[in-house]
């Protein structure tokens, strides 16, 4: 049982539909219309936002739009049992009409047209009768059908209106398609009449799509064809169709052109000239191509259209499974375009569902400029959408589809965040609750990727095959991903497996963390769910269903309930019992449902469908549910959003739509919008993406840096150039003077001359005006005059006539009814003889009798067709009679009108008159104007007077000037003898000081070598000193050695000693001695009995030898380091001098070059520099940098070896 309260409403739909008829349309300059799933989306693309109108639920999807030229009214064709036509008010967003017909069948609307006063609506219909139906829509009646295919029963693509309308209200429309092109003039009485159209030359063409064009008073139609022409349908066969290169997909036509869309993705725009007898042939202006979609056109993809020219293809528009592509296709092919109301933009659909537009005004056969296409929303699937994931803490939607591609949606800012396209089929996506990690299933592999800010990166592979489902935990902490049979378990942070779930006889068809991520509920197309607890891999709880494959399980509110759904329509909801799993509910859903999910406040179960809809089934589960239609196809994955808000549904047609769920299923009071939900904003950047950018700022400092000192240069440079310019307009200003000298004197002159001369021509004009005036006024007399006369002479003929007319009427009429009053007596009398006739031949038997009543017969038939005569003669006299009253009628209104007309040309002279006063009111004050000019002119040459003597002052100062400089130029070449011949020593003495610096590298050069010389030494050194100390090792553990030796010796003598009363007993005391120390151990007891002191004495040696070189080397170390701090300070000391000669040396040539120079600017006040002011200005100098001495020049002076800081 259905209900129709507490349905999702859709709030945003990321996609479009790809076999909706003419799916594009503009509202106004910046909204968009188009059809995507179940609904028609008002979309403005500079704000992102969209007005949603939902089509009926009983309909299967939407196959056509279109909209009136009023842009007020859209007209949705939606496929259904009975083809419906809904026609909505934009202005109010609601329903004004449903259109529904039983005589003009099928299924499939192909293709609908407005009229131009948006009266009519012509909608063709699809298969398998063809009918063509116009419809007086604002009624609900049907007009007139007709059938519009052949009799092979060929495909029709397009209906179109003329936009022409003619003088007596009708309307003409045309159909084209496959070798049909068909014209009919429609109207509310007639409905549809054919009108001959000139195609008959070529009967066989595939026509796709065609437009109307005008061009003056002729109106001629252009057709694209599956062959790639544009071919000329009526008027003018003689001219040549014009090669596109491609099959044609879409037309517009616009007041200065026509734009066409290829299905290679190219758009051409053609462009029109108006000839004296009608149109030209079209010229080409503009050939843009659209590119394509990331990703790859499905093979299969069930929203392309198929346009081969065979006779079984499916309708243009149609959604039938024949009408699908392969590879082949171009995915950019223009399918679809509209032109926005005032013909600037050009909105183009894609096959693979891209929203363009182009710029008309910038098409112009003057402009070479190449405006590209520009996207006008984000670039949506071009396939079938397999999964979709969500996380808590960012507004993302992660899909995947059969085109290959992983896109990240943002549903707060409605657009796409981030695409990438993969080489290989994508099975599965999962979203970490970050948003920061992304899990994708590929045939071969899992791949664990990380969202970085404009790329996703292959963080870690796991060899897991055909995962078909994959999600993280709540906590994302850990990971659970399918294939086959088998869970794979895995730690998100260390990539290490935690557990290997097996027990699913079947493939495992979908998985859910339970809230504590310590367990997972696992269902497959065994039809069993499992709980598994991960510490163990052990399942708690198991329900199995034999002969089901399970779809889907979600999990309630604390994960004691479970709600699995199947392949055998039923939805089940399972609890936990003391046995186990037990099913405490099952329902009946009469359709196959592919998703589940629950929100937290546990009142409904979301369901989606294979029909493309949503279900909310109310807990607990009683059957009662409430739906709404999303899109065409099955929905393929459902997510729910924070605080269970919003609802989130992908289906196979491509697109992804975002649902406001129902005030009752949120769980944390009342609801909010997305722009309050709190949501993290951090992204991920990569290192090396760091390191480009702090490269670039580097280069950008870098450049900023030379770009300021070629500025300066520049401004330097402008000055200089400014001093020029001002003295060359000095010269042209006192040139300019002499000039306006002797243009004001003429100017006088022609003043004067101007002045006489206009007060002559306005007393001539003021004379002619007044005899002008009187002669008009005596013509209009006479004229008006004679117009009253004969206005009364017309006036009297017009009643004499009105008299005579009602007269002669009136002679007619009687004269009529006493004619019929004679022969209805002379056919009385006939009767009568006849009755009396027969009353005397009745004896005559039954043969007689039937003889007379046959002759009645006849009688009566002749008398009826000799009264009809006469009264169709006479209402023929009627008819001239009444003709010739209306004649009399409008010739009374002929003149009428031109009395009014004479009124009308009284008025105007009148007015006339009226404007020659206020001519001669605008001439006399014209002269007043005059005359103020005059005066300005005098006031302006007065104060030019003024200026120049102004002028004649700065040029007396400015020549003064100039004397004052040409003696400080004086000055300056005498001061820059002096600072050369002081230069030139000073030049001696850097090269000089250039050697010995040359001479103080090479002695350091030589300390450098001596330092590694001692360094080698104290090496040797240290290693004999290791070697000696090895030895003295070696030595002191032989000591240790003997010393054992003789302890033991010791012993055996005092051994021995004790046995000194027993010989024999010492005798053999001795021999076991001697054969133990002797001959065992001889050569220790031979050891040298000095080789302790010998040590001993080689250690002191050793010591004091180490002792000695590391006092020398220290005493090295710090004579090289006093000399290598005397050689910088003595190179610092001398490059400081050179800078300072080297700016001396450059002010010396600057002030011989005349530049301006600080000295310069001090000389000119009077003072004169001494050489001690020069001296000074080097000591100051000497504190500069290593940057300015590097600027001056003198980096090749500074030795490779020496730093200067």
């Amino acid at each position: 049982m259905a209900t129709s309260t507490l349905v999702p409403n859709p709030r945003h739909i990321f996609g479009q539909s790809g076999c909706t008829a003419d799916n594009l349309h503009w509202q106004s300059e910046h909204t968009a219309v188009f059809a995507a799933g179940q609904h028609v989306v008002l979309y403005t693309p500079e704000l992102k936002s969209q007005q949603i109108l939902s089509g009926a639920p009983e309909t299967d999807s939407i196959s056509a739009l279109c909209m009136s030229s009023n842009r007020k009214f859209l007209a949705v064709g939606e496929r259904a049992a009975k083809a419906t036509v809904t026609v909505f008010d934009l202005t109010s967003l609601k329903r004004r009409k449903v259109l529904m017909s039983t005589i003009a069948g099928g299924k499939d609307i192909v293709s609908m047209a407005f009229s131009p006063d948006a009266r009519f609506l012509a909608v063709q219909y699809g298969a398998p009768d063809w009918n063509l139906a116009l419809w007086t829509w604002e009624k609900a009646r049907m007009a007139g059908s007709t059938r519009t295919s052949n009799a092979t029963a060929n495909p029709v693509r397009q209906v179109l209106f003329s936009p022409f309308v003619a003088a007596d209200g009708s309307a003409q429309v045309s159909v084209v398609g496959l070798s049909i092109c068909k014209s009919f003039r429609c109207s509310d009485v007639g409905g549809l009449k054919p009108v001959p159209i000139a195609l008959s030359h070529r009967p066989d063409l595939d026509l796709t799509c065609h437009a109307w064009l005008s061009g003056g008073e002729v109106e001629r139609v252009v057709g694209g064809t599956e062959a790639g022409e544009l071919v000329y349908m009526e008027g003018q066969e003689n001219l040549e169709p014009i090669q596109c290169g491609a099959p044609v997909r879409s037309m517009a036509a616009y007041s200065r052109g026509l734009a066409v869309g290829l299905a290679n993705g190219k758009l051409m725009v053609f462009g029109k000239e108006a000839q004296g007898d009608g149109l030209a042939p079209l010229c080409l202006l503009r050939e843009v191509t659209a590119g394509t979609n990331i990703g790859t056109m499905p093979s299969s993809a069930p929203n392309a259209r198929a346009l081969h020219a065979s006779k079984s293809m499916a309708p243009r528009h149609g959604a039938g499974p024949e009408n699908r592509i392969g590879a082949r296709v171009n995915g950019g092919a223009l399918i679809s375009m509209a032109i926005s109301p005032s013909e600037d933009t050009l909105g183009l659909l894609t096959l693979d569902k891209r929203m363009l537009t182009y710029n008309l005004g910038s098409v112009d056969a003057t402009n070479i400029d190449l405006v590209p296409l520009v996207a006008a929303g984000p670039q949506c699937h071009c396939g079938e959408v397999v999964a979709m994931a969500t996380c808590v803490r960012k507004p993302l939607l992660a899909s995947i589809s059969s085109d290959q591609t992983v896109r990240l949606w943002n549903y707060r800012d409605k657009g796409l965040e981030l695409a990438k396209s993969f080489d290989e089929q994508v099975t599965s996506v999962a979203l970490h609750p970050t948003g920061l990690f992304l899990l994708v299933g590929f045939s071969d592999r899992l791949r664990m990727l990380s969202i970085l800010m404009d790329d996703l990166k292959a963080m870690k592979e796991f060899v897991i095959k055909a995962c078909s489902d994959c999600c993280f935990s709540h906590g994302g902490h850990l990971f659970a991903a399918q294939s086959g049979s088998m869970i794979h378990i895995y730690n998100t942070y260390t990539f290490e497996p935690v557990a290997s779930l097996r027990g699913h006889g079947a493939k495992v068809r979908c998985m859910a963390w339970l809230p504590d991520d310590a367990r997972i509920v696992s269902a497959g197309e065994d039809g069993a769910v499992y709980e598994w607890r991960l510490s163990d891999q052990r399942r708690l709880r198991d329900h199995v269903v034999k002969g089901c494959s399970y779809t889907s399980v979600a999990l309630g509110p604390g994960g004691r309930c479970m709600y699995a759904t199947g392949n055998d329509r039923k939805l089940r909801e399972l609890e936990e019992s003391s046995n186990g799993t037990a099913m405490t509910a099952e329902i009946d859903t009469g359709c196959l449902l592919t998703r589940l999910a629950v929100p937290q406040s546990g009142r409904f179960v979301v369901a989606g469908t294979e029909t493309g809809r949503v279900r909310l089934y109310k807990l607990p589960l009683t059957g009662e549910y409430a739906e709404v239609k999303v899109g065409k196809g099955s929905i393929t994955q459902l997510a729910l959003g924070m605080e269970d808000c919003y609802l989130y549904a992908a289906c196979t047609e491509g697109s992804v739509s975002v649902l406001d769920m129902p005030p009752s299923t949120a769980t944390l009071g009342p609801r909010k919008d997305l722009a309050e939900l709190n949501f993290a904003e951090e992204v991920l950047v990569g290192k090396a993406e760091m390191d480009d950018k702090r490269n670039r700022i580097r280069d950008l400092g870098l450049q900023v840096a030379e770009m300021a000192m070629q500025h300066e240069y520049q401004t330097r440079l402008q000055a200089a150039n400014a001093q020029e310019t001002l003295r060359l307009a000095r010269e042209e200003a006192a040139r300019e003077e002499a000039s306006l000298r002797a243009r004001n004197v003429a100017l006088q002159r022609a003043k004067e001359e101007q002045e006489a001369e206009h007060e002559r021509s306005v007393k001539k004009l003021e004379l002619s005006h007044q005899a002008w005036v009187q002669h008009m006024e005596s013509q209009h007399g006479q004229r008006l005059g004679a117009e009253a006369e004969r206005y009364s002479a017309l006036q009297r003929d017009l009643k004499a006539e009105k008299d005579l007319g009602a007269s002669e009427r009136q002679a007619l009429l009687d004269a009529h009814s006493k004619e019929k009053q004679d022969l209805s007596a002379s056919h009385t009398v006939q009767l009568q003889a006849g009755a009396r006739e027969l009353e005397a031949k009745q004896v005559a038997g039954r043969q007689a009798v039937r003889e007379g009543e046959e002759m009645r017969a006849q009688i009566e038939v002749d008398a009826d067709r000799e009264v009809e005569m006469q009264r169709e003669r006479y209402e023929a006299q009627l008819a001239l009679e009444r003709d010739a009253g209306q004649r009399h009628r409008a010739e009374n209104i002929v003149l009428q009108r031109k009395v009014g007309d004479m009124g009308a040309q009284l008025e105007g002279a009148k007015s006339e008159c009226a404007t020659l006063t206020a001519h001669r009111a605008q001439l006399q004050e014209r002269v007043e104007e005059l005359r103020s000019d005059v005066a300005n002119l005098q006031r302006e040459c007065q104060e030019r007077d003024d200026l120049l003597l102004d002028k004649d002052r700065r040029i007396a100062e400015a020549k003064a000037a100039m004397g004052e400089m040409q003696k400080l130029k004086f000055v300056l070449e005498y001061k820059v003898d002096e600072l050369r011949s002081q230069a030139q020593p000073r030049e001696q003495k850097l090269s000089a000081l250039a050697a010995q610096i040359s001479e103080m590298d090479k002695e350091l050069g030589r300390y450098h070598t001596t330092n590694a010389s001692m360094h080698a030494a104290l090496a040797d050194a240290n290693k004999q000193q290791a070697a000696l100390r090895q030895e003295v090792t070696q030595s002191f553990f032989a000591t240790r050695t003997l010393e054992a030796h003789k302890r033991q010796v010791q012993g055996h003598i005092a051994a021995a000693a004790e046995l000194i009363q027993s010989p024999e007993a010492l005798k053999a005391a001795v021999v076991t001695m001697y054969q133990a120390h002797v001959e065992g151990g001889g050569a220790a007891l031979r050891a040298d009995p000095n080789l302790e002191q010998e040590y001993a004495r080689q250690r002191d040696f050793l010591e004091k030898e180490v002792t000695d070189l590391k006092a020398r080397l220290q005493h090295d170390a710090s004579s090289a380091s006093r000399n290598h701090k005397k050689v910088l300070q003595e190179n610092m000391q001398l490059v400081k001098e050179i800078a300072a000669l080297r700016q001396d040396l450059k002010t010396l040539q600057a002030g011989r070059n005349g530049t301006p120079h600080a000295s310069a600017r001090r000389l000119s006040g009077g003072k004169s520099l001494a050489p001690n002011t020069v001296n000074g200005q080097s000591k100051q100098r000497e504190s500069a940098g290593t940057e300015d001495i590097r600027n001056m020049g003198l980096a090749d002076l500074i030795p490779a070896r020496v730093s200067v800081s």
